[in-house]
Order: structure tokens, then C-alpha cells, then sequence
């Protein structure tokens, strides 16, 4: 193309997740993929029957609307309002939540595709109905269909590190996150923690894909953001950083 190679993926397969989508597929198409396989061996005369591509024009029209929460944090409350308004748009089909969403669980913030906490299924045979009641839908998602408690204590991550143990900030946290480094770190923390969002570390080696070959200085926590420093003099190691969920 004239901006280069472009890779074009077919997606031929079943889609993923927990099949929540068949609902969909199964109201605009008449069959799925799923339906079609198991045709395919228990009812022949269903799948000679099937048609060579998928029907034009569809006999609905579809849309998977999922459920965010926008912080990670323990629920207070599953709003029932937005949920009742939701299920009362022209469109709404069916949904799923997941069965940990309810109050006194902790959910995390949703920042992609895995971490999001359910669905609503739209269907209507009115593609303007459709766009509209799925822009309805996101607008209170967006909103936040959850209320959730709050503390105003400092949080600790927890760390694989038996080194955490001898840290002085042990017991003045309010909770254990979550686990931060997937694999073992060396990581000890400073005598201090600022009441601000940002976590200290003292200076030890970092392990892991690097192979030791970076330590760090500090550990700065900002906008759901770490980023590991270099200590001086150490050998050369570009900065790094990566996403985390806190509540």
C-alpha cells in the first residue's frame, strides 16, 4: 500500500472469551459458528442447509456493549438505576456480569478487553435504534455503574520479595494491593512513604528479563504509571515503566 505493508487478519476461528457473543451472532445470522459445528456432525441435513456465506442483508443488527468500572476499588454499590435504564432500551437483548461483581468484592479498573466485568447485548432490526440505544448504554457505563469505598490510607504493593517483610512500612498500609512484579524482584523499600501518590524504593538490583543488568534508584508511581530509575552509575538501562491497577 502506499503507507507500506499492511497485515490484514482474517479471524477465521471461534471467537474467544465465554461465548457471551453467541446471543448476538445468533439473532442477526440465524446460526453461529457454534450452532454450525455442532450441525456439522449431529444434524447434516441442518448444515447442508446453512448458507455458503453469511446472509445479506442481516436480519438484525447487533452490538456488545461491556461493562467498565473506571477505578479499582472495593463495591459499594452495583447502581441498580443505570442498570434498570439500560435494560429497558429498545435494543437490550441480554447481558452477563460477572459473578464477583457485587458489593464488598474488590473489581479492577478497566483498561482493556480482560478486565472488563460483563456485557449487554443489543439487538434491533432498526440500525438507527441500535446506534442509538448503544450510545445510551456507554453514556451510563460511563458514568460508572458502581460506587465504591474509600480510604485514605497508603497503599503497599505486595511484592514477592521476601525483603517486603523487613520493610517499615509494614502495617501502616491499609490493605495488600495486588501483585505488581510477576516475577521475583529485589526490592527493598526506603524508611519513608510520602502521603502523596508516590512509592520510594531503595537502591537494590532489579531481576528479571533484564537479567540484573539495571537497578534502580526509585520507584515513582503517577497516573496508574511506575517507572523504574537507573541509579547512577549503574550500566546503562533505558527507563522503564508499565501500567498498574491500585485501589
Amino acid at each position: 500500500t502506499p503507507r507500506g505493508p499492511v497485515l490484514v487478519e482474517v479471524n477465521c476461528r471461534l471467537h474467544g472469551g465465554e461465548g457471551i457473543w453467541l446471543p448476538i451472532a445468533q439473532q442477526c445470522l440465524g446460526y453461529t459458528q457454534v450452532s454450525a459445528m455442532h450441525d456439522a456432525y449431529f444434524a447434516r441435513a441442518a448444515f447442508a442447509s446453512l448458507p455458503p456465506t453469511p446472509r445479506h442483508p442481516m436480519a438484525n443488527h447487533g452490538a456488545w456493549v461491556t461493562i467498565r468500572s473506571p477505578t479499582t476499588g472495593i463495591v459499594k454499590e452495583v447502581k441498580q438505576g443505570p442498570l434498570e435504564q439500560i435494560r429497558k432500551l429498545p435494543s437490550y437483548f441480554d447481558e452477563y456480569i460477572a459473578p464477583f461483581v457485587t458489593v464488598g468484592n474488590e473489581i479492577v479498573q478497566t483498561v482493556d478487553a480482560t478486565t472488563v466485568h460483563g456485557c449487554f447485548n443489543l439487538v434491533h432490526a432498526d440500525l438507527d435504534q441500535l446506534q442509538a440505544d448503544y450510545d445510551a448504554a456507554q453514556q451510563l457505563i460511563n458514568e460508572s455503574l458502581f460506587t465504591f469505598e474509600t480510604d485514605a490510607g497508603i497503599p503497599l504493593f505486595r511484592n514477592p520479595s521476601p525483603l517486603l517483610d523487613e520493610s517499615p512500612l509494614r502495617g501502616r498500609a491499609r490493605k495488600l494491593s495486588r501483585d505488581v512484579f510477576s516475577s521475583p524482584s529485589h526490592i527493598s523499600p526506603a524508611a519513608s512513604c510520602q502521603s502523596s501518590p508516590t512509592l520510594r524504593f531503595a537502591s537494590s538490583p532489579l531481576m528479571g528479563a533484564a537479567s540484573g543488568i539495571a537497578s534502580i534508584s526509585s520507584l515513582l508511581l503517577n497516573d496508574n504509571s511506575i517507572v523504574l530509575e537507573p541509579v547512577p552509575g549503574a550500566s546503562a538501562a533505558p527507563k522503564m515503566s508499565f501500567s498498574v491497577n491500585i485501589s
